[in-house]
């Protein structure tokens, strides 16, 4: 309905002449494909939107499709020319008084295209200068934001300490301002993080808490990843039953939910989780699965791991075959 709002818009503004108007259209419709994760449409309204307020000269216009531009371009995976529009909306929104929040959301934007485009350095720079501005300005969210995703950088650098500082930073002021989904991102991270540092325990406890946070909100993603922390941690503790439970729940919101993405990563972690529990008719049936929901998503990523999973499987098995038949193949 919002995009038959804006397409009429659109045509009306066009037939009137009205390109302030028309840029407006183009600027929301691409807000609307992107939200729908139509990213090369969005892409297409937003450059276009940015052609008529370039010419116009309308600055207003022209951060906002800027910054749409680098959010759908992240999105796309196109890191790099995420960053070029990102750096463009900072060139400008940094010599204005009023555009502090913009910097902000910028920088952050910014920080994970770098991230994503393994560009740690300069990532942490980013954040660091969105933390700067917050703390300037006295705003908390921003600065549990950027606490978050410099806890997430610093763990993807496998420098956990450091994660573990930026995470509590982000989850004591969440707790102050009362922001749940603040609070639940800083509890997944401290979950990862120490469960990286085999801090089991504590991990299984902040995995916890960030199920029930997802459960109070609906939220069945979160649900989803919470259940794969918690069987990833009992795994790491060789509570393979336990395991098993957690990835078997991932397993059903991932269907219910049609994340094919998710369904796939828990047919992985329980052909894993069986094949350590030598259960091996049972790792190889979810291996299969996983292999076939894979390629039917062309996921290469997940495509390789449930190769690499039956081929462990296939070589246990012709270890085990020469441990009682002996290398010349005759019975020991």
């Amino acid at each position: 309905m919002a995009n038959k709002n804006y397409d009429i818009a659109l045509e009306l503004a066009i037939k009137c002449n009205n390109k302030r108007q028309e840029a407006e259209a183009y600027l929301e419709l691409g807000e609307a494909c992107k939200s729908n994760n139509q990213f090369q449409a969005a892409i297409e309204h937003y450059q276009k939107a940015l052609k008529i307020a370039e010419e116009r000269r309308e600055e207003e216009q022209v951060l906002k499709a800027f910054h749409g531009l680098g959010v759908a371009y992240k999105l796309s995976n196109n890191f790099k020319s995420a960053i070029d529009y990102f750096q463009k909306v900072l060139k400008i929104a940094c010599k204005k008084q009023d555009k502090v929040q913009l910097q902000a959301e910028s920088y952050i934007g910014l920080g994970d295209a770098y991230q994503l485009n393994n560009q740690i350095p300069e990532a942490i720079n980013a954040f660091e200068k969105t933390l700067k501005i917050a703390k300037q300005q006295e705003d908390t969210f921003f600065e549990a934001e950027a606490y978050i995703w410099l806890g997430n950088t610093y763990k993807l650098n496998n420098e956990m300490q450091h994660a573990i500082r930026n995470y509590e930073k982000s989850l004591e002021i969440a707790l102050k301002r009362k922001d749940k989904r603040q609070e639940t991102e800083a509890y997944f991270g401290l979950g990862h993080a120490h469960k990286l540092t085999a801090n089991i325990q504590l991990g299984i406890e902040y995995y916890k808490k960030a199920l029930v946070m997802s459960i109070e909100k609906g939220d069945k993603r979160l649900q989803t990843e919470a259940y794969f922390g918690l069987g990833d941690v009992y795994r790491l503790k060789s509570q393979l039953k336990l395991a098993i439970e957690y990835y078997e729940k991932a397993l059903d919101i991932a269907k219910e939910r049609g994340d094919k993405r998710q369904e796939t990563d828990a047919f992985l972690w329980l052909g894993n989780t069986y094949r350590l529990n030598d259960q091996k008719e049972l790792a190889k049936e979810n291996y299969e699965k996983a292999l076939k929901v894979a390629k039917e998503q062309n996921d290469k990523r997940q495509e390789a791991e449930a190769h690499i999973g039956l081929g462990a499987l296939e070589k246990a098995e012709r270890d085990e075959h020469v441990k009682i038949l002996g290398p010349a193949g005759n019975v020991k």
